[in-house]
């Protein structure tokens, strides 16, 4: 059961960023490539968290040994362009305008490249219970930076 709520919480995690948006406000603007992050939520942060989130699973019935192999492959490879993109959202086309949201856009994108290192340890390894653990960790900075970023996301 708490796998489940995990995998559902991580799920919405992901789904949420295919929209991402920048809160108006006094303390943040409008984040410089709007569209272009959008493009890279979807085509690069969201397949990269599924398939870590995959990866950090109960593994299916009847999955074989290759198979599993296969999964815990793609996880791997999902942690690492996490962490790639995770630097990447630092960098001015995505930082948003004001020092103040841009420390705070930096604080979110640094928990997810701190997840996706865990992670990687944990799937490498193939320590599921681990793996779910830090999906957790994934989790809140997602939920954090559209928190913030996305309100009534």
């Amino acid at each position: 059961m708490q796998r489940s709520i995990a995998m559902l919480l991580a799920a919405a995690c992901v789904a949420a960023g295919s929209g991402v948006a920048a809160a108006q406000g006094p303390a943040q603007a409008p984040l410089v490539s709007d569209p272009a992050l959008k493009a890279y939520m979807k085509s690069v942060v969201d397949p990269a968290a599924n398939a870590f989130f995959a990866g950090g699973n109960d593994a299916p019935a009847g999955e074989t040994p290759a198979q599993a192999d296969a999964r815990f492959a793609k996880a791997v490879e999902g942690t690492v362009a996490l962490k790639s993109a995770a630097m990447r959202l630092q960098t001015p086309e995505f930082l948003p305008k004001t020092a103040a949201a841009a420390a705070d856009w930096i604080k979110w994108s640094r928990l997810m490249a701190e997840a996706g290192a865990e992670g990687e340890t944990a799937v490498r390894a193939r320590k599921s219970e681990v793996a779910m653990d830090v999906g957790g960790k994934l989790y809140d900075s997602c939920n954090g930076c559209h928190h913030q970023f996305q309100p009534g996301h």
